[in-house]
């Protein structure tokens, strides 16, 4: 399965003062938990074109954001819970531009 973008859902205003990043990581956290019975006891690859996301799920954690730091652990214990296996990588904005045109269109302006 083959799984492009995902969209944050309509809580993303709860979370817009704690910044992009940690919107881009309970983006990350929700596709997987949409995806939960065909993830579980799998290895997903997950590409993100967010450094800071990939390097903070990566690194287990940081000392710079604690918000960050907490939501990666949850997703990380939710990955031990659920038996997913992450397989992680970078993939930088220019590889992924149609995910990120049809993302824009589906926000829309604010």
């Amino acid at each position: 399965m083959l799984i492009w973008g995902t969209i944050l859902s309509q809580e993303c205003s709860l979370h817009r003062s704690r910044g992009f990043n940690y919107l881009e990581m309970m983006a990350v956290f929700q596709a997987l938990q949409s995806f939960q019975q065909e993830f579980s006891s799998k290895v997903v690859s997950l590409m993100s074109d967010n450094l800071t996301v990939v390097a903070y799920l990566w690194n287990l954690g940081d000392t710079w954001s604690e918000s960050l730091s907490d939501l990666a652990g949850d997703i990380l214990r939710w990955c031990m819970d659920n038996t997913v296996s992450l397989y992680l990588r970078f993939m930088p904005g220019w590889h992924n531009a149609v995910v990120d045109v049809l993302s824009c269109e589906c926000v829309g302006p604010e």
